[in-house]
């Protein structure tokens, strides 16, 4: 099974090219103390490429329910979590937003 759940905040605006509907996602990990951010590559297909394209901006939080992809491009190994699913969760970061 190649499933993923993640709930993060887009580090940049959502950029289309090819039909693909690109983003990097941030999620927290660690505790209080010690916080370690960790940076998710998503790319979205076809009408929910498009849908996120125009709701989402930096900033803004999401839930995906995806897959992982692995690819290789000049000698570079790179992920990404192909979107199944989303979920908007809430509207641009706040200041004084702690999770």
């Amino acid at each position: 099974m190649n499933q993923v759940n993640l709930v993060g905040r887009l580090g940049q605006d959502p950029e289309t090219s090819n039909g693909a509907c690109k983003f990097s996602i941030s999620t927290n990990d660690g505790t209080k103390e010690k916080p370690k951010t960790n940076w998710h590559n998503i790319v979205a297909f076809g009408n929910m490429g498009e849908i996120l394209q125009k709701y989402l901006s930096k900033g803004s939080q999401i839930g995906i329910n995806g897959r992982l992809d692995y690819n290789t491009y000049e000698d570079k190994k790179y992920t990404s979590v192909i979107v199944n699913r989303f979920t908007f969760v809430g509207g641009k970061k706040d200041d004084d937003l702690d999770f």
